[in-house]
């Protein structure tokens, strides 16, 4: 009978165990029995579960990298998705551009007006006043973060806004790596007399919808067009009275 070796403390075994002898060790392969005899049935079942070992494990691995696999499949679609909903434009609902003509020359002096008349009498904004503005108000410098390269942050184009019943619509359009980009973000008025307030209250990115939580990404940029009208928007929010209506803003104050 031939002797085989165990690879865990190296003892010299029989053909006809599985285990070793000197320290109990699983031996590589089968027990062979002598000829014309058949191995016990203890050691015929260690045996075929020597034999399993390597066959399940190998199972496990398939099974392991299969499932991760379709992990990073998924993702991958959802990543692919995701991008080319937000580099879609969104051209429905965007106010149609007026002729030269018939834009306001000077809106910042009409909101202006307006405000001051508001002491005496309702007043009212229209939102082409409030496009007219923001497009005479020309370019909006944006200030990267220092670790992020001013080539990888997205470059200001243009914004303007849309007004519901209750709620104020701003979308910005920008560039990045010379792809066009959307960052809409709707706002509803909250608060009363002399209190009032824009909360942040749905938003997209293209044709991507932002859920609430994720809002803040977003909310830099819009909120960073509304500067030029920072004058406007304070005397707005001490108003006595505040509402806004599809394509309007009206307002009382003292």
């Amino acid at each position: 009978m031939s002797q085989r070796l165990c690879p865990s403390c190296g003892h010299q075994n029989s053909d006809a165990v599985v285990y070793c002898v000197l320290c109990g060790g699983i031996l590589g392969n089968a027990p062979v029995p002598a000829e014309g005899q058949p191995l016990s049935t203890s050691v015929a079942v260690a045996a075929r579960r020597v034999d399993k070992v390597p066959v399940n494990s190998a199972e496990r691995r398939s099974i392991g990298s299969r499932l991760l696999g379709l992990f990073v499949y998924v993702v991958c679609v959802a990543l692919g998705v995701g991008t080319v909903l937000a580099l879609m434009n969104p051209k429905a609902g965007q106010p149609a551009a007026l002729p030269e003509a018939r834009r306001v020359q000077n809106p910042a002096g009409v909101i202006q007006q307006q405000i001051l008349s508001s002491r005496f009498t309702p007043s009212s904004v229209s939102q082409q006043l409030i496009n007219d503005f923001l497009k005479a108000s020309g370019s909006i410098d944006w200030n990267a973060p220092a670790l992020i390269p001013s080539s990888v942050w997205p470059k200001w184009e243009s914004a303007h806004v849309e007004l519901g019943t209750g709620v104020i619509t701003a979308t910005v359009e920008a560039t990045l790596l010379g792809y066009p980009l959307h960052f809409s973000e709707t706002f509803k008025l909250v608060g009363s007399s002399r209190q009032w307030g824009l909360d942040p209250d749905s938003g997209t990115i293209g044709l991507l919808p932002i859920s609430k939580p994720f809002l803040p990404l977003i909310t830099l940029f819009v909120q960073s067009c509304s500067r030029p009208l920072a004058r406007e928007i304070k005397s707005l929010e001490s108003a006595d009275s505040l509402q806004i209506r599809a394509g309007f803003i009206d307002f009382t104050t003292r």
